[in-house]
């Protein structure tokens, strides 16, 4: 088994719904969930005109994090 294919299991086994027995992928999924809650509030405060020029550039900033998180 070469090294591409070990890493890949372990990214399946991570990302898939994680188990009470594997601790890491259980931290993934509650880590992924909060990141999408995230998004979705940000999403929904960027449509408040005051909040959105309050904090423009930091929801900016956020969403690029995000969608390089999601990405890998």
């Amino acid at each position: 088994m070469n090294k591409y294919h070990k890493i890949h299991i372990r990214t399946n086994e991570l990302l898939s719904r994680g188990s009470l027995k594997y601790l890491q992928s259980r931290l993934v999924d509650i880590f992924l969930f909060f990141l999408i809650l995230l998004n979705v509030t940000a999403v929904c405060l960027e449509f408040v005109k005051s909040i959105r020029d309050s904090f423009g550039n930091e929801f900016f900033i956020f969403e690029n994090i995000s969608v390089v998180i999601f990405s890998i």
